[in-house]
């Protein structure tokens, strides 16, 4: 740094590097602007980073430590107090207290600490106490410091592992407990709890345990097969687990009872005879049972005794077109559960179905037969008509045409702007022939549109038809030229380029406004415009431009949709309502001067001219368009005094001759004070400037 600018006596300065020794001095200058002898130098060292963090315990790799365990690590030092002794390790070199503020301790399962277990940034001492670790777990652990200068990086990453707990009681899985109709022979499963090495599992069959069947503590694994029970009997067992710490309590006693023969199945869904069905259906029975479990009730029936889960292995399911199952459409003899999913049947068609189920002791009869009827077809995608694919010229309320659809009860239609249907104009689901009348109003004009139509019935919606567009018919557009007085130049024979307003008029009595554009007529006078409002008919052309009279064509213009008018002001007088147009060298151009926009070049425009004199800026007075208020907008003014607009609903009446001269006298008057009043003003400015440079007054 190097800075002379400096009037205090302190200089602030950011941004020097940490543990850097650094240098400086100062001198200083009076009124005379000389420069006094440098100070003296001084130096200064800025602060270093605090030191890495060495750990002190629990040692790095240790095993078998508490889940409450005491972290300690030594204290870390500011680097600007250390040195290095002989054999290159840094020591401390005074006597000042450390310059650390703060220690940050985390620990984690993952040794690249992506995902942290625990965090500490505000810890002021070098030790920490975490509780409640996970048993048989590796941890690793780091801790860094901080001073002003911020955070060292971390120390090492030492790890440890947590002592294995004795294991938890089992979990019993299978046969799941109170549950009938197990097999005879069957496999014991239970839970592994965490660390668990070994197991115990007792079975007997009465609750406590007196008569036993198996005592095994020699198990390693989550399984013991059973072999050799005896049928319909009711069996109890439980099982412990132990590791290096020792035997855990037995889990919670389970009972499962053996198997008996299977019942005949019921059948629950689809109800027999139904009709309309769908093509994919799921089929549904009633779960059967152990017949050992089974008694009378009073109507005869068999009934179950208990609320026992049902002792079946499988149950085999069949369907088939023939009542006598001569042939089978579809099988399945694996189902474990009381349902089954059969798709792509075929649409009306009457089907006949029945189940059976089968435990270890075999197969048993079938259930009754129940049969049902699927629903017609999904229609077919519709074939579109009109509009024509690729069509234009479209009307913007178009009729939608496409074939019947055998089968169909409705169809949806859908228009949209895109061909990804993201921005959907009409979108109707209610429709019960093949054919839609637009309403007006919901497509625009030279729109180029989407559309597709499905069809439906009871079974559900078919797919779309192919996707075809159209375009619309666009709006009546008008190429027009005009000039504007002031803005036109005759030598070059172009125009100042500057904003019109477009308005077409009714044709009828009223001569109201019916549609609008705003224009930049180029410099050759030209515009292009598509109008918005109108679709065919004719229409009188108005131009008003901030500061020209207003003009309108010398008749209505025919429109017509789909197609471009051309009109010319430019090329006679008799081009604009009442001959309203002035010449200019060639051609006829708008009169200039109607500063107000009211329709007369009039004593009501001298004072909008007279207030903007000497100005500039795009403003009303600005008759040449120039963009300067001058003399030269004020021979337009003068010239043009007297003249206004004519339209089929009104034509002014004419002011004699002598009373125009007159008023432009007048304005003239007016406008040539105005000028030279101003001139007086800057010649006053020019002295006053003048005499102030004189007497050398900087101000």
């Amino acid at each position: 740094m190097n800075d002379s600018t400096v009037t205090d006596t302190l200089k602030a300065v950011t941004g020097l590097n940490p543990l850097t020794t650094y240098y400086w001095k100062v001198r200083g200058k009076g009124a005379s602007d000389i420069w006094t002898m440098y100070s003296g130098i001084y130096n200064f060292k800025t602060a270093g980073s605090a030191s890495q963090v060495a750990l002190s315990s629990p040692a790095n790799g240790s095993l078998n430590m508490p889940v409450n365990i005491t972290f300690n690590w030594y204290k870390a030092v500011d680097q600007t107090l250390m040195s290095k002794n002989s054999s290159g390790k840094k020591i401390n070199t005074g006597d000042q207290p450390l310059a650390v503020t703060n220690y940050w301790f985390e620990y984690g399962t993952d040794s690249t600490f992506a995902i942290v277990t625990g965090r500490d940034s505000t810890i002021s001492d070098t030790t920490y106490t975490v509780s409640g670790l996970s048993n048989n777990t590796k941890y690793y652990w780091r801790v860094k410091a901080k001073n002003q200068i911020g955070w060292n990086s971390f120390s090492e990453v030492w790890n440890f592992t947590t002592i294995v707990p004795v294991p938890a009681s089992p979990a019993l899985i299978n046969p799941v407990n109170n549950s009938t109709g197990n097999p005879l022979n069957l496999n014991l499963i239970w839970s592994k709890p965490q660390f668990a090495a070994g197991y115990n599992v007792i079975l007997a069959s009465d609750p406590g345990f007196t008569n036993i069947v198996i005592n095994d503590s020699t198990i390693t694994d989550t399984l013991k097969a059973i072999t050799n029970l005896n049928p319909l009997t009711t069996y109890y067992w439980k099982v412990r687990a132990k590791d290096a710490a020792g035997w855990s309590a037995f889990s919670i006693v389970s009972a499962f009872k053996t198997v008996g023969t299977a019942a005949q199945v019921f059948l629950a869904s689809p109800s027999n005879g139904v009709t309309s069905q769908p093509v994919t259906i799921s089929f549904k029975w009633y779960k059967t049972f152990d017949q050992t479990e089974m008694v009378k009730s009073n109507n005869g029936k068999d009934k179950n005794e208990s609320d026992e889960p049902l002792a079946v292995t499988n149950y085999w399911f069949e369907y088939s077109t023939d009542s006598t199952f001569a042939s089978v459409a579809g099988r399945d003899t694996t189902l474990t559960d009381t349902t089954k999913t059969v798709s792509g049947l075929v649409n009306n068609t009457k089907y006949y179905w029945r189940v059976k189920a089968k435990n270890q002791l075999g197969w048993n009869i079938f259930s009754q037969i129940w049969n049902f009827t699927t629903i017609v077809a999904i229609p077919a995608a519709p074939v579109l008509s009109a509009p024509a694919n690729g069509a234009t010229g479209i009307s913007a309320a178009p009729i939608f045409d496409w074939n019947d659809v055998t089968g169909a009860t409705a169809y949806r239609l859908l228009v949209a702007s895109d061909s990804l249907f993201t921005n959907i104009l009409i979108n109707d689901s209610t429709l019960t022939s093949s054919q839609y009348q637009t309403p007006s109003g919901v497509l625009g004009y030279g729109m180029k549109y989407y559309w597709k139509v499905n069809a439906r019935n009871i079974s559900g919606s078919g797919s779309y038809s192919a996707v075809w567009n159209f375009t619309t018919i666009t709006r009546p557009a008008l190429s027009l030229k005009v000039f504007l007085e002031g803005f036109y130049d005759v030598t070059s024979g172009t125009q100042i380029s500057d904003t019109v307003k477009v308005y077409l008029a009714d044709s009828t009595q009223g001569y109201a406004f019916v549609d609008s554009a705003r224009i930049v007529l180029n410099d050759t006078g030209k515009a292009t415009m598509s109008m918005t409002r109108i679709t065919s008919g004719k229409y009188y052309i108005v131009i008003k431009h901030r500061n020209h009279l207003e003009t309108w064509s010398k008749y209505a213009v025919n429109f017509s949709l789909g197609s471009s008018t051309a009109y010319d002001f430019t090329t006679a007088a008799t081009q604009a309502y009442g001959s309203n147009m002035k010449q200019a060298g060639s051609v006829w151009v708008l009169y200039g001067g109607d500063a107000n926009q009211d329709g007369d070049i009039s004593a009501l425009d001298v004072p909008i001219f007279v207030s903007q004199f000497g100005t500039q800026g795009y403003l009303a007075a600005d008759f040449n368009g120039d963009g300067d208020i001058t003399g030269l907008d004020a021979v337009i003014l003068v010239a043009n005094f007297g003249i206004s607009k004519i339209t089929p609903a009104f034509e002014a009446a004419v002011q004699p001759p002598e009373v125009i001269n007159k008023k432009r006298e007048e304005i003239q008057k007016q406008i040539n004070d105005k000028i030279q009043q101003s001139k007086n003003q800057q010649w006053f400015d020019r002295n006053r400037q003048d005499g102030k440079k004189n007497t050398g007054n900087k101000n």
